[in-house]
């Protein structure tokens, strides 16, 4: 009786492990500099953004990190990941991040500037670009400048992901936000998901990074690989006063911001 018990229970076990198999638990990585926590696990999935500190006012994503001689990489924004940090008055959504979930920056209520990197070609064949907004996240945002620096891998969002689904002000963010973008490409941005916002201005070839940072406030990381303070701490954008540019070919550029 207790063979035939034991038999049964092992039956059991197996059925069941067949139709529940054990799920890989993700870990918490947590930036050391920022507090920002990145969940990950092993396989495809890598890893991605999944909580913030609400007090941030600032911030550089991680685009990988080691844990136990195992490398992550980093390639998208959870659900909510900054959801209330209304603190952030501008941000910059790397190259590396191909995803953002809905209501990732949901509720930071001084967020007005936001800039995307441009995704270049090796990256985007291996990792595709920044294709999918979720919806919602960006609602609640004041958004009021949008810098793109993709010409060739538009970012495609929803339509509601500027606002709530029944808010009047998501009219409002596509009638007053400008949308800065690379001379040449207004005509593909306006036959994608970007002719929602009315007023869409192409950037003269002429103007660099630096001088739109200099006249918005945000920067574009992949010709302006870093900022610093005058003491030497790394800033995601240029605070008023004095900062210090790295380009990505190694020169230092002083500008003062007003």
């Amino acid at each position: 009786m207790k063979t035939n018990s034991i038999v049964i229970s092992l039956c059991l076990s197996l059925c069941l492990s067949v139709l529940f198999p054990v799920m890989t638990l993700a870990d918490i990585y947590t930036d050391p500099v920022t507090g920002i926590e990145y969940t990950y696990k092993e396989g495809k999935d890598g890893a991605w953004v999944s909580r913030v500190p609400t007090t941030l006012e600032d911030f550089v994503l991680t685009e990988k990190f080691k844990v136990n001689n195992s490398i992550y990489e980093v390639h998208r924004i959870a659900d909510s990941a900054f959801e209330g940090c209304t603190l952030l008055t501008k941000i910059v959504i790397p190259k590396f991040i191909t995803n953002i979930g809905v209501y990732a920056f949901s509720g930071c209520t001084s967020l007005s500037e936001i800039i995307i990197e441009k995704t270049t070609s090796d990256f985007a064949e291996k990792y595709g670009w920044l294709f999918i907004w979720g919806k919602y996240v960006f609602s609640g945002c004041p958004i009021s400048t949008i810098v793109c620096y993709n010409d060739e891998y538009i970012v495609t969002f929803h339509e509601n992901a500027f606002s709530w689904e029944s808010d009047s002000n998501r009219d409002f963010i596509y009638d007053s936000a400008t949308v800065y973008i690379p001379k040449g490409t207004k005509s593909n941005y306006e036959q994608s998901c970007w002719y929602l916002f009315r007023n869409i201005v192409e950037m003269d070839s002429e103007v660099t990074p630096v001088q739109i940072a200099d006249a918005i406030g945000i920067h574009e990381t992949t010709d302006c690989a870093a900022i610093y303070t005058p003491a030497g701490r790394q800033i995601n954008t240029m605070k008023k006063g004095v900062n210090i540019l790295c380009t990505s070919d190694g020169k230092k550029i002083k500008r003062i911001m007003k």
